[in-house]
């Protein structure tokens, strides 16, 4: 999943993705829900940040927003998007991603 995510931010997705794990050891991720196929999260950065996608068949997704200056320009792709995914892999990991009709998890 980690390589699908580098393979999709494109340029910078090292960097970035770094950037999203520490956002995630910061616990900055201030909610997750999940709605059916549909997920969103609040992160905290120099504001907080909304980030909306859909979850597809095989761990992929699509429709990616985040509403930051790199989201926005982007195409979603940010530091934000993937601390999302990131967390969304661990909770499907541990079988607690999209356990009940509407699941909502807050990390702060």
């Amino acid at each position: 999943m980690k390589q699908d995510l580098e393979d999709f931010m494109g340029p910078r997705s090292a960097k970035k993705i770094k950037m999203a794990e520490d956002i995630l050891e910061e616990k900055c991720v201030l909610g997750l829900s999940c709605h059916g196929d549909q997920v969103t999260a609040r992160v905290k950065g120099t504001n907080p940040y909304d980030v909306a996608f859909c979850l597809v068949d095989g761990g992929k997704w699509k429709d990616q927003t985040c509403n930051c200056p790199d989201g926005s320009k982007n195409s979603g792709k940010c530091k934000h998007f993937a601390a999302v995914m990131l967390l969304c892999y661990d909770d499907e990991q541990a079988g607690t991603l999209g356990s009940s009709q509407a699941s909502t998890t807050n990390y702060e």
